[in-house]
């Protein structure tokens, strides 16, 4: 159903044709920490892009779909895979996204693994609490 909209969209839509370019060549040797995609079901293209910019990344944020939404898009097991084999750990789904009240995406956090960020996850040490970890902590005492 998800699928059939997403396809609505784009029924009589015109083609235009448009230059693209890729994120190494728009940081242009730059380095960020943080990498925030949300590009509509392009994310896997934008990464194959940026293997200079990833090369800083330690925190790479991303939506994924769970259903077939965006035509084209890879799934977000797919993601998932391709995501780890560039060399990141997931460590939270920052966020759901419902349509009719059926999950349709969600929002990653990974962190890339063996970074020095990564080593505080698996050391589970110096990392601020969530809210929730501190509801929990102070519900024990």
């Amino acid at each position: 159903m998800l699928l059939e909209r997403s396809k609505r969209l784009v029924e009589g839509a015109k083609a235009n044709n448009m230059r693209t370019t890729t994120l190494d060549a728009i940081t242009n040797g730059r380095a960020f920490q943080l990498l925030k995609l949300d590009t509509q079901g392009a994310e896997m293209m934008v990464l194959r892009g940026a293997t200079r910019t990833l090369e800083h990344v330690e925190v790479l944020l991303t939506e994924m779909a769970v259903v077939p939404f965006n035509v084209g898009a890879p799934t977000w097991i797919e993601m998932m895979t391709f995501v780890t084999q560039l060399g990141f750990q997931p460590y939270d789904v920052t966020e759901l996204h419902y349509l009719s009240q059926k999950l349709f995406q969600i929002d990653i956090a990974f962190v890339r693994a063996g970074s020095a960020l990564w080593k505080c996850v698996e050391q589970n040490s110096d990392l601020p609490l969530t809210s929730v970890e501190e509801g929990e902590r102070a519900q024990a005492k």
